[in-house]
């Protein structure tokens, strides 16, 4: 949304998707890396000042691209703590 190019959701099924393999994972991964890079780079300061409305909620793009950041550093967060869990148990 902060990028100006909202998508469709379907959050139920988000929730229940899984990836065949690692390498599977990591190409998701890295095909959203480069939407998410191509998004911010086509982000000039004007349009980082602008105000996008986000679920109903008028907020600053540059606060909605912060936001995103603070969410995904989040879940990159869950995901180390459940691999030390995993390799804690395997021990």
């Amino acid at each position: 949304m902060a990028g100006g190019r909202p998508e469709p959701r379907d959050r139920p099924a988000e929730f229940r998707a899984e990836a065949g393999d690692a390498a599977e994972q990591l190409g998701r991964l890295d095909a959203a890396g480069e939407v998410a890079r191509q998004v911010l780079n086509s982000l000039t300061p004007a349009q980082l000042d602008q105000t996008v409305e986000i679920r109903g909620r008028a907020v600053g793009r540059r606060w909605a691209v912060l936001h995103a950041l603070e969410h995904l550093a989040l879940h990159v967060g869950h995901t180390r703590h459940t691999r030390q869990l995993w390799e804690a148990s395997n021990l």
